[in-house]
């Protein structure tokens, strides 16, 4: 059987070359725990950071369909990945962001 290949101007970088790009960005915005970024077929990555136990740091990714809009904050992007990641409707998914994000925050911190 053979693999079909995308033209090399159509595919994504390599894994590592993302996931350095990601772990660098969240380096430089350490408050946040979700990131929103261009997909090479036009939609949308939505990276969630693992901030808590043992596997903090842990990158979750997931891609949203052209066309998907996203603000650039964590709650929206938390809950477009929601969303997409488990296929949940938007109030459903906008309700385990919120969560995901109330958790994480220090006690005490509003």
């Amino acid at each position: 059987m053979t693999a079909l290949r995308a033209a090399p101007e159509e595919c994504e970088p390599l894994v590592n070359e993302l996931a350095a790009n990601d772990r660098h960005w969240f380096a430089d915005h350490p408050s946040r725990s979700f990131r929103a970024r261009p997909a090479a077929n036009g939609g949308t990555w939505l990276v969630r950071r693992r901030t808590q136990g043992a596997d903090a740091d842990v990158m979750l990714r997931t891609v949203a369909a052209p066309g998907i809009a996203v603000r650039d904050d964590d709650l929206a992007i938390g809950a477009a990945w929601y969303a997409n990641a488990f296929g949940l409707e938007k109030l459903p998914a906008l309700k385990a962001a919120r969560k995901l994000l109330r958790s994480q925050k220090p006690r005490g911190a509003r």
